[in-house]
């Protein structure tokens, strides 16, 4: 039980260093948000309609 006890006082008394991934820094999600805010969505969702239905011949009526 001694142990125990001191094992306990030694992890307390040596911390461990703090460790955050590169794509989790403030930078990078920073980065993220601008990309994400910043990007013309409405573009991006006619080409995937013109990549995945229209230019395979598929129609739906609920396509922009």
């Amino acid at each position: 039980m001694c142990f125990f006890k001191e094992d306990f006082e030694k992890a307390i008394d040596t911390p461990i260093d703090r460790y955050i991934p590169e794509n989790r820094t403030r930078e990078a999600v920073l980065e993220r948000h601008i990309k994400f805010l910043s990007t013309d969505w409405e573009a991006e969702a006619y080409k995937a309609v013109e990549e995945y239905y229209t230019s395979q011949g598929r129609e739906s009526d609920f396509l922009i």
